[in-house]
């Protein structure tokens, strides 16, 4: 998309008040027993014994071209919900965790077209035991007619129901009608189930997630939301050095989606 030189200045008090999610993966091995997570783990965020599922698919190429450029096309049905969720992702990564790199980061977004708040985008920081992204989110909700299950869906059928409501964002990025072409030589990955705990610590509410990424393999995350990261971060270094005390936090980041593309195509 063709930069925009006339964009506002992102003040460090506007990049101070993003909301944000931090996300600690965690050592499967020993939060896990069997495909659920342990008592003793549920027992220090007072997790409850029943989890929901998610199921999830993934519109994306052979080539990861739609990753290659900060997007992700989803599907996202939850147990007990009558309609689904079609999510159109953009993230960019901030170089740094102060507010000069979140400003850096919106400053770069709203170059390209994505103002904060308007066109129906949700913005949010993605914080995680070392990286920070900038996510901005455009959702909506649909049904669909004659399916019981994301595992009756075909490629053909996602992509149908992607252009009806794909934003121009994505649908003109770079080029005129970039996307259009681009979902065309797309592959439909999942669905991928999800479990997801809700529990508490610290006066936060809480959830931990169990995603399969194949062969046998499960991403474990515990992440809780706020709506201020500055505020956010006192609670994120004690909920950090907890996980860390007792030996299940994983020193690293990894995007739960990009987890399961790279797993789905190398099988």
């Amino acid at each position: 998309m063709d930069e925009n030189t006339n964009v506002p200045v992102v003040s460090a008090a506007e990049a101070e008040k993003l909301a944000c999610e931090v996300k600690f993966l965690l050592d499967a091995g020993r939060v896990m027993e069997g495909e659920r997570l342990t008592e003793e783990f549920r027992a220090l965020f007072g997790l409850g014994e029943e989890a929901q599922a998610i199921d999830v698919v993934y519109l994306e190429t052979a080539d990861k071209a739609f990753i290659a450029e900060g997007w992700v096309n989803r599907i996202r049905w939850k147990e007990g919900k009558k309609k689904a969720e079609r999510t159109y992702k953009k993230r960019y990564i901030v170089d740094g965790g102060d507010e000069a790199a979140v400003a850096a980061a919106l400053r770069q977004a709203e170059a390209e077209g994505f103002v904060p708040g308007a066109g129906g985008y949700e913005a949010e920081l993605d914080w995680g035991y070392a990286k920070m992204t900038l996510s901005l989110t455009h959702g909506s909700a649909g049904a669909f007619k004659g399916y019981q299950s994301l595992g009756q869906f075909s490629a053909e059928d996602a992509v149908a129901f992607f252009e009806k409501t794909m934003p121009g964002e994505e649908r003109d990025w770079g080029e005129e009608n970039w996307a259009a072409s681009t979902l065309g030589r797309a592959q439909l990955f999942g669905p991928i189930r999800i479990l997801r705990y809700r529990g508490h610590w610290d006066g936060v509410g809480v959830t931990a997630e169990l995603c399969p990424v194949g062969d046998g393999q499960t991403v474990a995350e515990l992440s809780f939301k706020a709506d201020d990261w500055k505020a956010a971060a006192g609670t994120r270094e004690r909920l950090l050095a907890f996980l860390d005390g007792r030996g299940i936090l994983i020193h690293g980041d990894s995007l739960k989606t990009q987890a399961v593309l790279s797993a789905c195509l190398l099988a």
